[in-house]
């Protein structure tokens, strides 16, 4: 078992850059939901709207 790292992540405090960083977040993970799970998209389009949910819950 492999050690783990402590990474730290400085971002930026622009909105409109971190909204582009959400803009990314957001791509990746639905591009890791077709590649990895081959769900339709449907089923990710759901997924998508319960975290948002939860995420205006959160908040």
């Amino acid at each position: 078992m492999q050690k783990p790292i402590n990474v730290r992540v400085h971002y930026p405090e622009d909105p409109e850059i971190l909204d582009e960083l959400e803009t990314r977040k957001a791509r990746s993970f639905v591009r890791a939901l077709v590649s990895e799970y081959e769900l339709p998209p449907d089923q990710i389009d759901e997924l998508i709207s319960i975290l948002q949910e939860k995420q205006t819950v959160a908040s």
